[in-house]
């Protein structure tokens, strides 16, 4: 490791011992930091984690040294952490040494916009004296659990005999964490691990495998029904409520199921296969299990490769926005526009939002997209009134996992950044993103109602509370879906569309809201919504979403008609 110590230690004592102040608080037994474009710019002693190798090619070198099972765990986690300013992912992994193999224990932290630091920083620590136990829930660990599995691989492979993996996710972790603080979301680990090791056969191998997930190796099984029977025992366990730090919380476990003889590949894949299909399945409101089906592999492939280039479309400007105008059908006038988001992939072309908002959601990655969505939509709204356009309203879709207290700053950031007036922004609702956390919802919601920035409740009518929720939140806007719109005037109708969008309209006349009928698509349409009373009418007949220039022009120009 000589050649990259005095590398690094060239660039001066005074920065160094600067950069060292800031990162000794990780208090790891050692620290690795490395630019953005993953060159060492520091470590803090000689040590085998790295070897002899020059600056640029210690990550490489890093990776190389990392546990064939473990490396694409690592590069996760680097990656995550690398697309979110200030955030951090923990760390297991095994790694070769000359003095045998040893497990490192730790995290690493995205610290690029740290002046003094401007780097991302692992801060390790040797635990193989320790590594057999998860030190929170005293389950054994992941390194632990892949070394065992790969045990059992083999000498199952040998005798031809069955074993199977179940994956275990406590869905609403992250969630109560968030609104209950992290003391309660660790209680909460703890007393599901106690659940699961209470309810296991003594031989099962059971660890943590992940922040909220546990693994299971179940040996020597007959067929997978067996596996599907103790993965049902283990959500019905779990269905019960949970009492921990005084509360009691309702936590629901999904399972995914995966056996060795349905898997071709590394036993670290069939623990994957078990991860894929529970991330197939419908969220539910229950706990449940689903079991590994190999049709779905190479779906699931192509699911992670998204991901992947989704965590890189941002830093490489692969976004843009389009802006469908918004009408108002009583005056026949452009009255704003909703700012929608487009993928332009570089190889791939184009990628609909269907296809990698949900992505988005799962990988964690939305709250970065929604803000830059959010912050480019007021910069065009400001640049619009720059040029003397006067624009109504500009409506940006908010996802589920964004209604939290934190949003809250991100807008009030962007409203200081813009000079935006937060009555000309109007954030746009489903039924379907608050019905997980309405009390949680509605704080954040009436917080940015004080603030003067509009709310609308979009795709109205699809979701479970519909009613409840328009006396419960403080919309102003009420956005009736197009499911409801598109048979009016065709040979579909059967006249229940007809008396629906009527009855929405006059509730939010009822109401003091205004209504917006989205998916307008013929002239007899917009007829019958106008003459209904309905305020504001969004759709391909009155205009399809354009670029800003395009719709700079809209705006000049556009009629009814």
């Amino acid at each position: 490791m000589a050649n990259a110590l005095a590398e690094v230690r060239a660039m001066g004592e005074t920065v160094e011992l600067k950069r060292y102040r800031s990162l000794a608080s990780g208090s790891a037994d050692v620290v690795l930091l490395f630019d953005q474009n993953l060159r060492l710019k520091y470590a803090s002693r000689d040590t085998y984690l790295l070897d002899t190798a020059p600056a640029d090619t210690c990550w490489k070198r890093f990776l190389d040294r990392i546990h064939t099972s473990d490396r694409m765990h690592v590069m996760q986690a680097q990656n995550k952490v690398r697309s979110t300013a200030g955030s951090a992912e923990h760390l297991e992994f095994r790694i070769a040494t000359d003095i045998g193999t040893r497990y490192i224990s730790g995290r690493v932290c995205n610290l690029l916009q740290d002046d003094s630091v401007q780097g991302v920083a692992f801060y390790l620590s040797d635990v193989t004296a320790q590594w057999t136990l998860d030190e929170l829930t005293e389950l054994h660990s992941r390194p632990w659990f892949i070394d065992r599995l790969e045990r059992t691989n083999g000498s199952h492979r040998e005798i031809g005999a069955m074993y199977a993996v179940l994956h275990i996710q406590l869905n609403q972790y992250h969630q109560i964490r968030r609104s209950f603080g992290n003391d309660v979301g660790q209680a909460l680990l703890r007393a599901a691990a106690d659940r699961l090791r209470n309810r296991l056969r003594r031989a099962d191998p059971v660890a943590r495998i992940g922040e909220n997930t546990f693994g299971v190796i179940m040996e020597h099984v007959q067929s997978i029904s067996d596996a599907e029977q103790f993965a049902a025992n283990i959500a019905d366990l779990m269905d019960a409520p949970f009492f921990v730090c005084g509360q009691e919380l309702c936590a629901t476990v999904s399972v995914g199921i995966a056996a060795s003889q349905s898997v071709d590949g590394s036993p670290e894949d069939v623990l994957q296969a078990a991860a894929i299909s529970v991330r197939g399945a419908r969220p539910r409101g229950h706990s449940y299990h689903t079991t590994y089906e190999a049709r779905a592999q190479e779906q699931a492939k192509q699911r992670l490769l998204l991901e992947l280039d989704l965590r890189s479309a941002l830093t490489r400007g692969e976004f843009h926005l389009v802006y469908q105008p918004i009408h108002d059908v009583q005056n026949e006038r452009v009255a704003g526009c909703e700012a929608l988001i487009r993928w332009i992939h570089p190889e791939k072309g184009f990628i609909s939002p269907a296809t990698f908002i949900p992505v988005a959601e799962e990988a964690g990655l939305i709250n970065d997209i929604g803000e830059w969505v959010l912050h480019e939509a007021c910069r065009q709204s400001q640049r619009w009134r720059g040029s003397g356009l006067e624009l109504l309203k500009i409506g940006v879709n908010i996802s589920a996992a964004q209604l939290h207290p934190e949003f809250l700053t991100v807008v009030d950031s962007v409203l200081d950044e813009t000079g935006i007036n937060p009555r000309c922004l109007k954030l746009e609702v489903t039924e379907t993103s608050i019905i997980d956390s309405p009390e949680e919802a509605t704080d954040t919601l009436l917080a940015l109602k004080q603030r003067g920035i509009g709310l609308a409740l979009d795709d109205f009518g699809t979701g479970f509370s519909s009613l409840s929720y328009l006396h419960r939140f403080p919309f102003d806007t009420i956005k009736i879906d197009r499911a409801f719109i598109k048979h009016l005037g065709t040979q579909e109708s059967d006249g229940k569309d007809e008396a629906l969008v009527k009855t929405i309209v006059g509730l939010g006349q009822n109401l003091s809201m205004s209504t917006v009928a989205e998916g307008i698509e013929s002239e007899e349409q917009l007829a019958m919504v106008t003459s209904w009373g309905c305020d504001f009418g969004q759709g391909y007949f009155l205009a399809r979403p354009m670029k800003a220039e395009q719709f700079s022009e809209h705006l000049r120009t556009a009629t009814l008609g």
